[in-house]
């Protein structure tokens, strides 16, 4: 008796793979668009800090400077809770900060040149 070899299946090379190549598409971040009142608040907070010394005009600039900051923040966050990004909060803070540091610069030195005047 002779062995037979076992039963095989016709030789069948093993699957194609096929590599699709792959497209990495950039993805950009965008900036949140920049409250404008925060702007014009930091920007007269520091013309304030810097113009302190002229009595009435001095005040007038840091007094914008924080009433800016105010609505500047108040603005991005009301934009924060309707769920639009908003950019510019640090620079609000900064302004009411400045400010607020201005207008009792100015404030001391306008009432310290009445007092000059009248005495």
């Amino acid at each position: 008796m002779t062995a037979e070899p076992p039963h095989q299946p016709p030789h069948q090379p093993p699957p194609q793979v096929q590599y699709v190549p792959v497209q990495y598409v950039p993805v950009y971040a965008v900036k949140p668009p920049i409250n404008t009142l925060s702007v014009i608040g930091l920007v007269a907070g520091i013309l304030g800090m810097l113009l302190f010394i002229l009595p009435i005009i001095g005040l007038l600039i840091s007094v914008t400077a924080v009433v800016c900051g105010h609505v500047g923040r108040r603005q991005i966050g009301q934009e924060h809770a309707e769920g639009r990004a908003a950019g510019g909060r640090g620079m609000a803070i900064a302004a009411i900060a400045l400010g607020w540091v201005a207008t009792g610069l100015a404030a001391f030195m306008t009432i310290g040149m009445i007092m000059v005047r009248v005495f």
